[in-house]
């Protein structure tokens, strides 16, 4: 297997990085750089503007970054009009109201309370509830999503580092699909995931997620039934 940086950079800093060299790659000026990945990174953006029933501004003639903004993961503003907030989570969720907060604060901000704000919560694993983050006004960017957007072009970009994002995101779409083929002594923290997400969705109720001990912790899922009391699996 061809090494991929990625299967190192696995934080959530690795991450905000890759995901704020994409954006810039949206500007106008670097599509004579590489035009392909300038296209790439335009659908990023218009994805992201597309969740929110917004029209892509185009061209993009600015992408300004700032990231940790104020704790926020990524802000990136796009010709001096919007401002895209990122909250990035590999294997963590949202805590401590901290989504709402970074969008107040966006809109208060003596920097940026005249833009428009495009709150996104970018996701790579799965999470059994949403309704915190679509509650607090954001819009959910999943790793299914990212994977049509990076590859949903003709022709290919030969740029590694996005190929090699492209493949590590694949790499855990197949983990979390594995529960299909591998027996049950074999699934791992991904087969579960997997498992449950479509549990959820065959039972249209319930939620799921990871409940840590002394003894390391396990994958649980939870709903109730007809007697309205919890049960648990």
């Amino acid at each position: 297997m061809k090494p991929n940086i990625f299967n190192y950079a696995t934080s959530e800093l690795s991450q905000d990085a890759f995901l704020c060299w994409l954006l810039k790659w949206a500007e106008e000026g670097a599509r004579n750089h590489d035009p392909q990945l300038h296209a790439i990174a335009n659908g990023f953006v218009r994805e992201m503007f597309y969740l929110h029933d917004c029209s892509l501004p185009e061209p993009i003639h600015s992408v300004r970054i700032r990231r940790q903004f104020n704790s926020l993961d990524i802000l990136a503003i796009i010709n001096e009009t919007y401002a895209i907030l990122i909250e990035d989570k590999v294997f963590t969720k949202h805590h401590s109201n901290q989504l709402k907060r970074y969008l107040d604060m966006v809109k208060t901000h003596p920097e940026t309370w005249y833009l428009k704000p495009i709150p996104i919560y970018y996701k790579i694993v799965e999470q059994g509830d949403y309704s915190g983050v679509t509650g607090a006004g954001y819009q959910v960017f999943t790793r299914t999503k990212m994977i049509e957007v990076l590859s949903g072009f003709p022709a290919s970009t030969r740029n590694d580092i996005l190929n090699d994002y492209l493949q590590y995101l694949k790499q855990i779409d197949t983990s979390i699909e594995s529960y299909k083929s591998l027996p049950l002594t074999e699934w791992s923290n991904f087969s579960w995931q997997g498992f449950f997400r479509d549990l959820q969705k065959e039972l249209k109720h319930g939620n799921w997620g990871r409940v840590e001990n002394a003894r390391g912790g396990f994958w649980a899922f939870w709903w109730k039934g007809d007697d309205s009391q919890p049960h648990y699996w």
